[in-house]
């Protein structure tokens, strides 16, 4: 068991701070949802019920759409078994941010007196998935490529690739 934990220990810490925080952010969620259906004279949902509500669909699936692009983007120059499974989680993410958002866009339109439905074929076309999509995009973009970019300069003292910081690569031997 010990073993397991000294080969295992970055994915597990990763992943208890990855469930941590979505369950922070459900039961955050499920008291802003609750607190604003109260503000509207509408009916609260029990925890089970928030589950389904498009307004935590679409926060959690608008999310890992924006990182599953951004790791795919990534590593596609390196492997691509890994690039394909990263644009495929991509790919269903992108997709539940959409049925999510059509349920919280179908809500919203509820509440300002509109009968008519969208579908999550006719949410993807409107401007308020893409502003949603793209304000996540352009983040995971410039983190990711300041990564790239820093990650050229800036390395960890100590490592294989660590070199004082301003020596030429003709001084070192190390490209």
């Amino acid at each position: 068991m010990r073993q397991f934990f000294k080969n295992n220990g970055l994915s597990i810490v990763l992943f208890t701070l990855f469930f941590f925080s979505l369950v922070g952010q459900y039961f955050t969620g499920y008291k802003e949802y609750n607190e604003e259906n109260q503000q509207h004279r509408k009916p609260t949902v029990s925890h089970m019920e928030y589950f389904g509500e498009g307004h935590f669909i679409e926060a959690v699936f608008e999310n890992w759409e924006s990182e599953f692009l951004q790791m795919g983007m990534y590593v596609k120059l390196y492997q691509n078994s890994l690039s394909i499974a990263l644009f495929t989680l991509f790919a269903l993410s992108f997709i539940m941010h959409a049925v999510g958002g059509a349920k919280v866009y179908n809500q919203d339109q509820a509440e300002h007196g509109e009968t008519e439905k969208v579908t999550t074929v006719q949410y993807i076309g409107t401007s308020r998935f893409w502003f949603e999509s793209f304000q996540n995009w352009q983040s995971e973009f410039l983190s990711i490529g300041m990564m790239v970019v820093l990650s050229i300069f800036l390395r960890q003292k100590g490592s294989p690739e660590s070199k004082p910081v301003d020596a030429s690569y003709d001084d070192t031997g190390n490209s």
